[in-house]
């Protein structure tokens, strides 16, 4: 019996590390939700160890005069090493795992000790600590299907050798703005419109300035004659 509780903390624990790397790449409150469910869970089946009569592993842990930590016992050593292809993949198959140990509890550790009224109230807070797990994680696939990660799956998953299948609908339309635009076109038609304009334009700064003094002086000889013009009428 308590090697059969202390298998199940540690099949618990490979799970919760499975869950604890998944919220590296989805972090939200259903996947907290499932994490810290199946750590009650794994408290609990403590509880179960205590009153079946299993010695303390911790006695440090209430000595205020004391500063030893103990190490932690019923840990998954090493968990399996399961790649996933995607987050759907890896969801359905954290369910599976919490399923199993479901079982375990259904079937066995809840007949155990069925005069030992504390025990009995333990394991039931596992059995339910581990569904509030599943349906945390059943929470997450209606996340997974909502937010739009599903579609972009199975748009991976129909076309393999499209990069932009890896895309989702925003970043694929936003991609395709500049083309859509004619931003490249906007910069030849200035480049264009500059040359246009430079083959019609007037005339040079300097030619301006030389065109100026030549203007003045026909100004001044036009002043003059009619000056000579008026003297000689007065004259006259």
């Amino acid at each position: 019996m308590k090697e059969q509780i202390q298998q199940l903390r540690k099949e618990l624990d490979e799970i919760l590390t499975y869950i604890g790397s998944y919220q590296e790449e989805r972090k939200n409150r259903e996947v907290s939700m499932a994490y810290t469910a199946l750590q009650r869970a794994f408290m609990w089946l403590g509880k179960c160890l205590k009153f079946i009569g299993v010695e303390n592993p911790y006695p440090s842990s209430t000595d205020t005069s004391s500063l030893v930590i103990e190490d932690a016992v019923d840990k998954c050593v090493t968990p399996e090493d399961r790649q996933f292809d995607n987050v759907v993949e890896c969801v359905k198959w954290l369910r599976n795992k919490v399923d199993s140990s479901i079982s375990v509890v259904s079937t066995s550790l809840i007949n155990l000790m069925p005069n030992n009224r504390l025990y009995h109230l333990a394991i039931v807070q596992v059995w339910i600590s581990i569904n509030d797990c599943k349906h945390a994680l059943g929470l997450e696939l209606g996340n997974i299907r909502d937010d739009g990660t599903l579609d972009k799956i199975k748009n991976i998953v129909d076309n393999p050798n499209d990069p932009a299948s890896s895309k989702t609908p925003g970043e694929e339309s936003e991609t395709a703005l500049p083309d859509e635009t004619g931003g490249d076109n906007e910069d030849e038609s200035v480049k264009t419109g500059s040359e246009d304009d430079s083959a019609g334009e007037g005339p040079k700064p300097e030619e301006v300035s030389q065109d100026i003094p030549q203007q003045s002086e026909q100004a001044v000889d036009v002043k003059q004659e009619e000056g000579q013009s008026i003297d000689d009428q007065q004259n006259s």
